[in-house]
């Protein structure tokens, strides 16, 4: 049974049907209800880490800082751009864009500020290739009142390659730095990350600094250059807005024990061969503490050695650290997959890791077979030579 409502269109218990003049069918708005609200529901059986290095309970959403795609400021210095930012500081500096670089010479604390460009979370990212006594400039108040990541080469003024500052009324605060290896004439990328109160800088791609300072919320962003006839060049200055992004799950379950992970109470879990460790509160990826490793580099596969038991069979599993040490030292680490009475069924190994004084993520995975249920992880010495430390 249906009834009309003019020529063309009918309702019938299927729904609204609509016809043209022709009688040919040409819509069909089938029966719909309204439903009720819907409830989203998070579970997280493990703990989980943010890219910050701050751990989150489980059951309870992460959500991390991300940039935008595209950057709201950028300046390859292909043209000169210098209307676009104003010259200050205690004693202005030279500022030159010539043949795709930017060089600042001279000046007092002097700074290059871009105009009109006022942000709170932000990431910045300049490329240089010779840095006397040069820097990034973020939330940007006035002349006595902003946070400068210093950046240095090799050759530069005395002074650690990256270090952060604030300026507070004027007085300079040093808050945090690291010396790095940066030989003049070669590019380094180096970015100044603002998210919130925690703020960081890279080197090369790799975390050199990772701080909480709640001084600046907001402000302008800028370059510095101070107190040296040798310019400091800018290969290019790029500027994202950041912001807090949606939740980002990793999708794995940490199979440690959580001192294991975090080694926030002792050692206790950890075996070693020819290797010594020890708890360290002076370095921590998160947390407040981190496992130090010494080798004494008498012979090659000293080791440290953690495990995990009753894993699932026919699973791909992953070990992976957080470490940092000896600039130049080479780790390597193992993953062993073993039946559960200790039958060694195989082993996978990372390529050469090369440490240095930042923190850096080193992986390996294997795919366990049908009976892999149970799994050793080494971190190990590359060959004969040391002694060395590593902390994880």
């Amino acid at each position: 049974m249906a009834f009309e409502i003019g020529p063309q269109i009918r309702y019938a218990p299927d729904g609204q049907r609509t016809y043209n003049k022709n009688g040919e069918l040409v819509t069909h708005h089938g029966y719909f209800e309204t439903l009720a609200d819907q409830l989203a529901v998070f579970t997280r059986a493990s703990v989980a880490y943010k890219q910050d290095g701050s751990q989150v309970a489980s059951g309870v959403p992460r959500y991390e800082y991300a940039r935008q795609p595209a950057p709201v400021w950028q300046d390859a210095f292909n043209v000169d751009q210098l209307a676009e930012y104003t010259s200050g500081g205690d004693v202005t500096a030279t500022w030159v864009v010539s043949g795709g670089v930017l060089t600042g010479t001279g000046g007092t604390q002097a700074t290059l500020i871009k105009n009109n460009l006022l942000l709170q979370d932000v990431e910045i990212e300049v490329n240089s290739d010779q840095a006397d006594n040069g820097g990034i400039i973020a939330r940007y108040q006035d002349n006595n009142n902003y946070y400068l990541l210093n950046v240095r080469d090799d050759t530069g003024t005395a002074g650690i390659n990256i270090r952060l500052f604030k300026r507070v009324s004027g007085v300079f605060t040093a808050i945090a730095g690291v010396d790095l290896i940066w030989v003049r004439g070669t590019s380094k990328l180096i970015k100044f990350a603002l998210h919130g109160s925690r703020i960081e800088a890279y080197f090369d791609g790799q975390r050199v600094i990772s701080i909480e300072d709640t001084t600046f919320s907001g402000g302008g962003v800028g370059l510095r250059n101070t107190e040296t006839d040798v310019a400091s060049r800018y290969l290019d200055f790029k500027v994202y807005q950041a912001q807090q992004a949606a939740m980002v799950e990793e999708g794995a379950t940490n199979l440690l024990t959580a001192n294991q992970a975090s080694v926030e109470t002792n050692t206790a879990g950890f075996s070693t061969i020819d290797a010594t460790i020890s708890r360290d509160t002076t370095e921590h990826w998160n947390g407040t503490a981190s496992l130090k490793i010494v080798y004494p580099g008498a012979a090659a596969s000293e080791r440290v050695t953690v495990g995990a038991t009753g894993l699932t069979a026919s699973r791909p599993y992953t070990f992976t650290v957080y470490l940092k040490g000896t600039e130049g030292s080479k780790i390597r680490l193992l993953l062993r997959e073993m039946k559960t009475d200790g039958t060694i069924l195989g082993e996978s190994y990372s390529s050469d890791i090369v440490l240095t004084r930042a923190w850096q993520r080193a992986i390996v995975s294997r795919a366990f077979g049908a009976e892999g249920t149970r799994a050793e992880c080494h971190i190990r010495n590359f060959a004969a030579g040391g002694p060395y430390a590593i902390t994880v």
